[in-house]
């Protein structure tokens, strides 16, 4: 049965469970959903015209327009994956995840442990390969943009609003703290971003406050 699956990965007839969204299958061809070409169009338009992935999910959220066959909601993770998979110019990678052989039986992603195989003009495209590879370069872009996780306040610095973990952004030539819930949905949480300088002042204000009165304090 496996050495089967093998073969038909190699050549390209292997149905996979679930199809990438935007397509279905038919007669075990993959072929276009002519309702959800749209949407995928959507966002690689909408992510090309400088919409982030935040904003797009929240606008297919607005117009009631669900994710795939369970019909949840939109999150960025999900803008980002379809942003970002070959799928829609027409290539299919099979055995992105692969399932441990040994007890208890997890789901990991594939990273070169077991045989991988990408077939080129696997169906017909969504996303032309012009757009699709610009879209890869701002992704790309995005990702060294963000601001390494080295501060010593990672993790340790919580919304006084919802109790969300704050993170680290790059707005411009000025880092920030904000809110992961407020970045994700301002209106979940009224939290403001507060720069780092303004953070490490206050900080160092709080330190030696508790450095010379700290009977008093905590005492």
């Amino acid at each position: 049965m496996r050495w089967s699956a093998e073969k038909r990965m190699q050549n390209g007839s292997f149905v996979i469970s679930t199809p990438p969204y935007g397509y279905e299958y038919i007669d075990d061809k993959l072929v276009i959903n002519q309702e959800e070409i749209k949407v995928v169009q959507f966002i690689f338009t909408s992510y090309l015209s400088g919409i982030g992935t935040v904003l797009i999910a929240r606008k297919l959220n607005q117009l009631g327009i669900k994710q795939g066959h369970n019909g949840t909601k939109w999150h960025k993770s999900a803008v980002k994956y379809i942003l970002s998979n070959p799928a829609y110019v027409g290539d299919m990678v099979f055995r992105k995840t692969y399932h441990t052989e040994c007890f208890p039986f997890t789901r990991k992603v594939n990273n070169g442990e077991i045989s991988q195989y990408m077939i080129e003009a696997h169906h017909q495209e969504i996303i032309s390969k012009t757009d699709f590879d610009k879209v890869q370069l701002l992704l790309n872009e995005k990702k060294h943009s963000l601001v390494p996780y080295n501060s010593v306040f990672n993790r340790k610095i919580y919304c006084g609003c919802c109790g969300t973990m704050l993170k680290r952004k790059q707005r411009g030539d000025q880092t920030v703290w904000v809110c992961r819930q407020h970045d994700e949905d301002s209106g979940t949480c009224k939290y403001k971003e507060i720069s780092e300088m303004k953070f490490h002042a206050a900080y160092i204000q709080l330190h030696n406050k508790l450095l010379h009165h700290y009977r008093s304090i905590l005492l």
